[in-house]
């Protein structure tokens, strides 16, 4: 999977370990630090969607 704005590769977000947004157990997660993607850009963080 790579970045939409710089094309490099993004990374699992170490927060949620890639799950991002969804639920568990019912309880709706989210992730500010990846916002909800699961992944991280090295340079745009979670924006990199």
């Amino acid at each position: 999977m790579e970045c939409k704005k710089c094309y490099k590769r993004v990374h699992e977000c170490p927060n949620c370990k890639g799950r991002g947004g969804g639920s568990d157990f019912g309880n709706h997660l989210n992730c500010s630090k990846c916002s909800n993607t699961g992944y991280l850009c090295n340079t745009h963080d979670g924006y990199w969607k």
